[in-house]
């Protein structure tokens, strides 16, 4: 069975008496956006007693939770992604969950390394890092019921690539919602802004983390326009951050545990130049994106916010 099929049949397994036990996702990188579709899918479809957690319920609680049932009742927690759980306790996590013989239903996504074998009691879905266009146009149909699907959109999208990153994806499902009939102005004019060229992007963060001042600003000053602010914010913000939980996983559980779940940063980052940086430092910077996004949206700062951050950054780290 494929993906998207076992996608379709979820809201099925979860309704009946047999539900397994555990339901793992398991993925090289999460897939926020996915995953929030996935969960408004199974609201939509009538699945009851669905509660999602998030990763900073301790395992005493959420202990507590999964082992009590009211009247018999059965529920579903989803408990996101349990790789970012902190290290130290991530191995009693995966101990408990990986053996969970209680009365509800667990629905959690996990590193791909994290191995855990099909069962009577457990369920694994693998979750690839890219869509085809059929799987696109078979998740538009589960995740925007409302929307008619328009083939030339998608035909569009796949003319150049046979499949798109998954979070991509779901993020053209959404402009595929508003842009109507105006697909083909909507490539013409806002592909390259919203699917930048995934290389020139990582020759940007990689003088960026580099300390390579002289070459990022003129590289940055090349390319910033070719893209809206909304994306530069979400960019950098998705870079800075990933960027402080590689150093972090680092100094925790070893570089080459760290390394093996990390697609999304630049390779020269992480063969050495994490070692430039510190959790504060990154984490401050990341902390800085949003307070200046927020300046910006609010009316209170134009647009030079980023500029200002990119200076902290370097004068602060080199």
């Amino acid at each position: 069975m494929n993906f998207s099929t076992h996608i379709q049949g979820l809201p099925t397994l979860l309704k009946g008496d047999g539900a397994p036990t555990r339901i793992i996702f398991q993925a090289a990188a999460y897939s926020p956006l996915f995953f929030m579709f996935l969960y408004q899918y199974l609201q939509r479809s009538e699945v009851n007693n669905l509660t999602t957690l998030d990763e900073r319920v301790s395992l005493d609680d959420f202990k507590q939770l999964t082992t009590i049932s009211f009247l018999g009742s059965k529920n579903i927690f989803y408990l996101k992604d349990l790789s970012w759980i902190d290290t130290r306790q991530r191995a009693a996590w995966y101990d408990y969950v990986f053996n969970y013989k209680g009365p509800h239903t667990l629905v959690v996504s996990t590193s791909a390394t994290e191995k855990q074998k099909e069962s009577t009691d457990s369920f694994v879905i693998q979750v690839p890092d890219t869509l085809t266009r059929e799987q696109y146009q078979q998740f538009f149909a589960l995740f925007f019921t409302f929307c008619q699907p328009d083939v030339a959109f998608d035909q569009r999208l796949f003319r150049l690539k046979s499949s798109v990153d998954i979070d991509m994806a779901c993020r053209f499902m959404r402009y595929q919602t508003v842009v109507g009939k105006n697909s083909s102005l909507f490539f013409d004019f806002w592909l390259v802004k919203i699917a930048a060229p995934t290389a020139s992007l990582f020759t940007l963060s990689q003088y960026l983390f580099a300390g390579e001042a002289q070459k990022f600003y003129d590289y940055w000053l090349g390319i910033k326009d070719d893209y809206p602010e909304e994306f530069w914010t979400v960019f950098w913000s998705e870079q800075i951050w990933q960027a402080a939980i590689f150093v972090y996983k680092t100094q925790h559980i070893g570089y080459a545990e760290a390394k093996k779940s990390f697609t999304r940063l630049p390779f020269s980052f992480i063969q050495k130049d994490w070692k430039k940086h510190t959790i504060s430092s990154l984490t401050q910077a990341h902390d800085l994106i949003y307070q200046l996004d927020y300046r910006n949206k609010t009316g209170i700062e134009g647009w030079y916010g980023l500029d200002l951050m990119f200076n902290k950054y370097f004068l602060s780290n080199h």
